[in-house]
């Protein structure tokens, strides 16, 4: 047995006298950890002074909060927490700050996921399976509104797509076409 899978059982309280209540198949679905293609580059737009320089990453995990390991949001989606990360980020200029949006890949559902500040790490919560995350520019009054901005109005600074966004079928391709999404600067 594993030192992972003796850990879970201890912390699930197992007996140590006969045969294992897990397997070591098991215990390892047991762990949250983000596997790499869980795991996104942000895209910078270099449309920011300032922000050419900018790189880093989002990580997708499932929501801890739930008893049964899995949590889901009132409509049966998965909840998923994005952890978004950038190095060389600057204070935004002026009056403003750097908000994350979390948005279904066709932009038809938009939600505000709230500020983030230079060197800090940011967690937004999406029930998407297929998102962009995205951080713009904004005047600070334009996102202390009540109930939160319904749509940025600022300059994009970084995007990206999750890993599950960037599958998509050729049907409607011709047998020698396709789609290059390196052409939108989502490398990959």
């Amino acid at each position: 047995m594993t030192p992972t899978a003796l850990l879970i059982l201890t912390a699930l309280g197992a007996p140590w006298a006969g045969t294992p209540v897990l397997t070591d198949a098991a215990a390892r679905c047991l762990v949250v950890e983000s596997p790499e293609y869980y795991a996104f580059e942000m895209v910078t737009t270099k449309n920011v002074p300032g922000t050419a320089r900018l790189r880093g990453m989002a990580e997708v995990t499932f929501v801890r909060e739930s008893p049964f390991g899995v949590a889901v949001s009132a409509d049966g989606s998965y909840a998923y927490d994005v952890h978004l990360a950038l190095d060389n980020m600057r204070a935004p200029p002026g009056d403003g700050v750097w908000a994350v949006w979390l948005t279904k890949s066709d932009l038809s559902e938009i939600h505000y996921a709230g500020t983030m500040e230079p060197g800090e790490p940011f967690v937004g919560r999406v029930s998407w399976n297929k998102f962009l995350a995205i951080v713009t520019l904004e005047e600070r009054a334009a996102v202390e509104v009540e109930g939160g901005p319904r749509r940025w109005q600022g300059p994009v600074v970084t995007r990206g797509m999750s890993r599950s966004g960037m599958m998509h079928t050729m049907a409607g391709h011709g047998p020698f076409q396709e789609e290059n999404c390196a052409a939108y600067g989502y490398g990959g």
